[in-house]
């Protein structure tokens, strides 16, 4: 075997190692991506059912922007029909109707938060595992979203008879349908993933003139998802 030969197929091997080198590192890399596409499938799964953070689940009737579609419409025309009743059987005037409002509101909403703080307890404590771990988290969110489904689908009727019990509504109870409907709302919020929390604006009732603002601000993660009204 001359030179050029020997020169040849010590070339031929080491461009076999090469190659079984580059196949070795495809694989690697291919074991990443498929490891990588894994979590992410999981993260994203999580966030499409609970969070709303990177897009919503259209099948999930307690997603943020139909929980915000409640709201906004229980300050329209909720708000507009109970207003107009208390006008025409009590004459009250516009400052007084916002201000049995305001504390209305005000009310139902922390029995509501109260309540759910109760039930996360409970989920916190009869699920308690340790140490703690993402598992942990995805099982706490789903029994979360449970007790979010389960009081989505009750009957007004239920949300009535809660408030009656705790909430004195007042003016022959011509204010029920509202008080029952903010609960239910309320609720829903609190235990939504991030919770939606409401903030009553300096100024407004009860901390100001009942003139300025009925319903809180809704804050999610510190940014501002519904305007005060």
């Amino acid at each position: 075997m001359n030179d050029m030969e020997k020169e040849f197929i010590k070339e031929l091997e080491q461009t076999r190692k090469e190659r079984d080198q580059m196949k070795e590192d495809a694989e690697n890399c291919r074991k990443t991506l498929a490891d990588f596409k894994k979590r992410m499938q999981n993260q994203l799964s999580n966030e499409l059912d609970y969070s709303g953070a990177c897009s919503e689940n259209i099948m999930d009737p307690c997603r943020e922007s139909e929980v915000v579609r409640m709201y906004d419409n229980m300050k329209t025309q909720s708000w507009g029909e109970t207003k107009e009743k208390l006008w025409k059987s009590y004459s009250l005037q516009s400052t007084d109707l916002r201000e049995h409002a305001a504390m209305l509101i005000k009310m139902v909403f922390d029995l509501a938060v109260q309540n759910v703080k109760r039930i996360r307890y409970f989920i916190d404590n009869t699920c308690r595992v340790q140490p703690a771990t993402s598992q942990k988290t995805v099982c706490l969110n789903k029994i979360t979203h449970d007790f979010q489904l389960f009081f989505y689908y009750c009957d007004l009727d239920y949300f009535k008879s809660v408030v009656k019990e705790y909430v004195c509504t007042g003016h022959g109870g011509v204010c029920i349908d509202l008080a029952a409907e903010c609960y239910k709302v309320a609720t829903l919020m609190a235990l939504h993933e991030p919770q939606l929390t409401p903030v009553w604006e300096v100024g407004s009732w009860p901390f100001g003139y009942a003139s300025q603002k009925v319903f809180p601000v809704i804050y999610k993660n510190n940014v501002v998802i519904c305007k005060s009204e």
